[in-house]
């Protein structure tokens, strides 16, 4: 309890709450397609097949967080989810930034908080895997529950997650991450799109993301080799906020 008290922060899942959700035809498209069905083929193959990240391009306003909020939490997508875990254990977070919230909601500490609070939250056994042994120890004598983990912390238990194929009951493990508004964070983005690519690199880790069609992740989602593994869309006015 003291650990999942340290990564929880004010307001974690406002903006989520505050991300009206569009009439579900609007959405559908992602998942049935119109004319060619082109959205919904890719879409549909990152759940269910074994590409790596998922990326939302689009300018401010045009549904970027509409559409990753409905991919999070519609039957469609657990569905797809489902197929491609193949009988593994399941697991799936989501965090969205949000450039006029506090600083926990825009930095990178937050979107590491948020996910690692979603996963371990109702799965209390990878508590002690994700985990290293100083977070459970502390300081003697000091309690700890309301302190905030540093960053070294957090990335030494999302790398933890992200190898950690087995639970304690010897269940296979693979987690989906949704996070929104790459753009919207504090600080440098390459450091950001660098994390979440190399976790996607993990066979069991699979990551849905959106930013606006900045450069930093340009290169990252579209030009560069990675790229081939990585479906794009631009949303480009098919969905409207």
């Amino acid at each position: 309890k003291d650990i999942l008290a340290s990564l929880r922060f004010d307001d974690m899942h406002l903006r989520a709450s505050r991300i009206v959700e569009t009439t579900a035809s609007t959405c559908e498209l992602i998942f049935k397609g119109n004319g060619s069905g082109h959205h919904a083929v890719r879409c549909t193959q990152w759940l269910e097949y074994d590409d790596d990240i998922y990326c939302v391009s689009g300018k401010a306003g045009s549904g970027k967080s509409t559409l990753l909020k409905h991919i999070a939490t519609q039957p469609l997508s657990k569905a797809g989810l489902q197929s491609w875990s193949k009988g593994r254990r399941l697991f799936t977070a989501s965090h969205y930034s949000w450039n006029l919230g506090t600083p926990m909601q825009k930095s990178y500490q937050g979107l590491l908080s948020s996910i690692l609070y979603d996963v371990l939250r109702p799965n209390p056994g990878l508590v002690e895997h994700a985990c290293e042994s100083g977070w459970q120890d502390g300081v003697t004598g000091r309690d700890r529950r309301d302190t905030p983990r540093t960053l070294s912390d957090l990335r030494l238990s999302i790398d933890e997650l992200a190898v950690r194929h087995i639970d304690a009951d010897g269940a296979s493990l693979c987690f989906c991450f949704v996070v929104d508004g790459l753009d919207e964070y504090a600080g440098h983005h390459e450091e950001d799109v660098r994390l979440l690519c190399r976790l996607s690199e993990a066979d069991n880790i699979k990551i849905c993301t959106s930013s606006r069609p900045w450069e930093v992740f340009q290169q990252f989602f579209v030009t560069s080799p990675k790229a081939s593994h990585c479906p794009t869309i631009c949303l480009c006015g098919l969905l409207a906020r």
